[in-house]
C-alpha cells in the first residue's frame, strides 16, 4: 500500500503465491478518468480494505469501480471470477486488466480471456515485510 503523492509506503505484507494474469483488451485505449462521488466512495472503501489486509476483496471492488467509471467491458472481469480467479481489476487507470489466480485457475483463467485480447501470465513474488 503507498500514497503515491507522498511517496511513501503505507503498508506492506506477504501474498500468497498466485500467478498474475494480464489482459491487454483488443480495442485498448486510456480514457478521461471521471472522478464522481459514487467512484471515489468505492475507492475509499477499496483503500481500506486494503489496509486491513483484504486486498483480493479491494482489487475486486477497485475494478469494478474502475471499469464503470471509465466505461470498459465488466465481461473481462465477470469471466476471470467465474473462471477462478481470487480477484481482478484494472491494472493503473486502464485499459489493460489483471486477475490473481492460484496455480490451478490460471488454465481457465487464459481460455475464459483468450477471445479478449493479449493475454500474458507472470509469476507473482512478494516476499512482503
Amino acid at each position: 500500500m503507498t500514497d503515491n503523492t507522498r511517496r511513501i509506503i503505507l503498508k506492506s505484507y506477504a501474498a500468497k503465491e498466485e500467478k498474475a494474469v494480464f489482459l491487454v483488451p483488443k480495442e485498448a485505449g486510456r480514457k478521461n478518468l471521471r472522478v464522481n462521488l459514487s467512484l471515489r466512495e468505492s475507492l475509499k472503501t477499496a483503500f481500506s480494505l486494503a489496509l486491513r489486509g483484504r486486498y483480493l476483496d479491494a482489487m475486486n471492488l477497485n475494478g469494478t469501480a474502475f471499469a464503470i467509471a471509465q466505461e470498459y467491458a465488466l465481461e473481462p472481469l465477470i469471466a476471470a471470477r467465474r473462471a477462478g480467479a481470487d480477484a481482478c481489476g484494472i491494472t493503473g487507470n486502464g485499459p489493460a486488466y489483471a486477475a490473481l489466480v492460484g496455480d490451478k485457475g490460471v488454465h481457465e483463467v487464459l481460455k475464459a480471456w483468450s477471445g479478449f485480447g493479449q493475454v500474458i501470465v507472470a509469476d507473482v513474488y512478494n516476499a512482503g515485510d
